[in-house]
């Protein structure tokens, strides 16, 4: 508190107070995770505007003195609008072995309204077509049960947090107990509403709930397929609601454009795309693409396997999958036929087989 008044004291007014917080008192000592949670305090209150108070500060520590300075501790909650300055605010972590740091935040450039609304409905756009999924788990049957009627409350009343963010917290930042729910919705209505039905003993579409008993997580494997599951624009929903997906796509065919002789987008979604698909030479370069693209996005999910089988071109998926092969080394394989291979992911080992 000395350093925090000597250096930002000086020539500051009395009616423009230093306000000083301690994001401790929201989560007390947390040791390695409190100059991250320092920094996400101070990108709220950026964000909406207010210095949020230091909960459960009653009184000042006698030792420190701040008669003289214009300093003050964020007791409650404080309008912080945006004016013609900037606002900063500092941030302090200090480290458990002796390592300080001190950063300073600046609030972000206000966005054009224009832009907001144009960003805002492609992103409705994106999501209202694919859904979301919100998995919910509990240790006993009572306690899902409960659970289950806070989700419908909070559903009910939660008005600003997307879908996207919820259902990636409960799937990636919740721990997964014995008694699970999943449940698809392409808004917070409608799954709310498929959990108000199953809290009354019906099974909505989109909704699946049962006890998990195997202790040891099962081990997972990826097969994919060759020649003869294709179809015209496969993939193409995922392509236009996944990013990650998408991104997987774009960046094979960037290198497998010149050697298709035609655009790798054009032979998956495009207006021949049924026509293309009749052509070997098509056929296989679409399906390694398609597959490799689908467990990227299902790893980047978190469902990783411990072992990837193929048939066909399925076997050159699985090689670049499991570590094997190099996706970007261009594998030029014209047809594989017969046959199957199956690898095994080696995660902590170079050696791969």
């Amino acid at each position: 508190m000395s350093a925090i008044v000597n250096v930002y004291g000086p020539g500051r007014a009395s009616d423009q107070p230093l306000y000083v917080g301690s994001v401790k008192s929201n989560f007390g000592h947390i040791e390695a995770g409190a100059g991250l949670l320092g920094l996400v305090k101070t990108a709220l209150s950026l964000y909406h505007d207010e210095i949020f108070p230091s909960i459960h500060f009653t009184q000042l520590n006698p030792y420190i003195d701040l008669s003289h300075a214009p300093v003050q501790v964020a007791a409650k909650r404080i309008p912080w609008p945006r004016s013609e300055t900037p606002r900063l605010a500092g941030l302090n972590s200090f480290g458990y072995s002796g390592t300080n740091a001190h950063a300073i935040l600046q609030e972000a450039p206000i966005q054009n309204k224009s832009e907001i609304k144009s960003s805002e409905t492609d992103e409705r756009n994106l999501f209202d077509r694919a859904g979301e999924l919100v998995l919910i788990s509990a240790k006993s049957n009572p306690s899902l049960d409960g659970l289950v009627d806070r989700w419908i409350e909070y559903l009910e009343n939660d008005k600003e947090t997307p879908l996207r963010n919820i259902a990636f917290t409960t799937v990636l930042g919740r721990t997964q107990l014995t008694q699970r729910l999943a449940v698809v919705g392409r808004d917070k209505d409608e799954i709310k509403q498929k959990l108000q039905a199953w809290r009354e003993g019906r099974t909505p579409k989109g909704l699946v709930s049962g006890q998990i008993f195997a202790k040891i997580k099962p081990r997972i494997a990826f097969i994919f397929t060759g020649q003869g599951s294709q179809y015209a624009d496969m993939g193409h929903d995922l392509y236009e609601t996944e990013p990650r997906f998408a991104e997987a796509i774009n960046r094979i065919a960037s290198f497998m454009d010149p050697e298709l002789g035609e655009p790798l987008l054009e032979v998956l979604f495009g207006e021949k795309s049924a026509e293309y698909l009749e052509n070997t030479r098509y056929v296989q370069p679409a399906l390694f693409a398609l597959e490799y693209a689908l467990a990227d996005l299902l790893k980047h999910w978190g469902v990783e396997p411990s072992y990837v089988i193929g048939h066909s071109i399925g076997e050159i998926v699985a090689a670049c999958v499991a570590g094997v092969l190099d996706v970007e080394e261009r594998v030029e394989v014209d047809v594989v036929v017969g046959g199957k291979a199956v690898f095994e992911v080696e995660r902590d080992s170079g050696d791969r087989a």
